[in-house]
């Protein structure tokens, strides 16, 4: 069984630097985006060794919160991957995240031709479709979703100008009526369904432009690509275990020991732990290899 593990990096190298054992055991190979924002070769530097066991993605992208383009990053992971191997499938995690099962049992987890993926049907009336029927543009430093940006660094240039008559032209012909669903970002794909989903992005540009001027399309349009176009009976949880109940939201675990109670769950990997104990994220990976 072949998997590509499809990292979107930003502020945890260290952890994702030990979880690489893990998958390097299970015979994974793994891509990583790091952000634009980012130096790469400290990114590198702060994952250790195994920095080498993993393929890099270039030219990188700035990833703006709740914009299209952290969707355009996911599927550059996904298309660079399929570019080396037709992969059995492919996982998206981020840096943050650790695996929850040791190489053996992860490797069987991965075993068959199911989508693992939260699609959930937004009804008519639900709020969360206004994210979708409304227009938005988040992937620019002047709209972009950041608290206390001061003025001059906001300015208006001649790509977010190309943007709004792009989003204008939209606005006159009207978002592509479809069945929106929604659900968490992290999810695992077949073959069969990662070739479904780069060949609608590819082919269906209107459906392509009403998501890339939603608001956190990341959540709902390769869900809803998924959901209205694959194989409904091959469709099951999502594969990451991401705690809400605990302030902050999402929950950030500072200690190895809160994760035991979810190992060998339904879940293939847990988030988000926290980049600043890389010492206690590297014991437990080496427990976890030795199970």
């Amino acid at each position: 069984m072949s998997v590509a593990i499809l990292v979107l990096g930003y502020r945890a190298p260290e952890v994702l630097g030990a979880a690489i054992a893990i998958y390097r055991d299970a015979g994974f190979d793994v891509y990583v985006h790091v952000d634009a924002t980012l130096d790469l070769d400290d990114y590198r530097t702060r994952m250790g060794l195994l920095a080498a066991e993993c393929r890099f993605l270039e030219p990188r992208q700035r990833v703006f919160w709740g914009g299209y383009s952290m969707v355009r990053v996911e599927l550059e992971l996904l298309q660079a991957a399929r570019a080396v191997s037709d992969y059995a499938q492919y996982a998206l995690v981020s840096d943050d995240s650790v695996p929850l099962h040791n190489p053996r049992i992860l490797g069987e987890y991965f075993a068959d031709d199911l989508d693992r993926m939260e699609c959930r049907r937004l009804a008519p009336g639900n709020p969360l479709l206004a994210r979708y029927e409304e227009f938005f543009f988040l992937d620019h430093v002047a709209t972009a979703r950041q608290l206390r940006r001061p003025v001059m660094a906001s300015p208006i240039d001649q790509e977010f100008l190309l943007a709004m008559m792009d989003l204008a032209n939209l606005r006159e012909t009207g978002k592509k009526k479809i069945d929106v669903h929604y659900g968490s970002q992290w999810w695992s794909l077949s073959r069969r369904t990662a070739d479904l989903v780069m060949r609608t992005v590819t082919t269906d540009a209107h459906l392509r432009r009403s998501f890339m001027y939603s608001a956190f399309s990341d959540e709902s349009y390769l869900q809803t690509i998924v959901a209205v176009y694959g194989d409904a009976s091959k469709l099951r949880h999502r594969p990451m275990m991401v705690d809400r109940s605990r302030l902050p939201k999402p929950y950030e675990y500072p200690r190895a020991e809160e994760l035991a109670a979810s190992m060998g769950g339904q879940y293939a990997f847990a988030r988000k732990f926290v980049p600043e104990a890389p010492a206690e994220i590297a014991e437990f990976i080496e427990r976890l290899r030795a199970r």
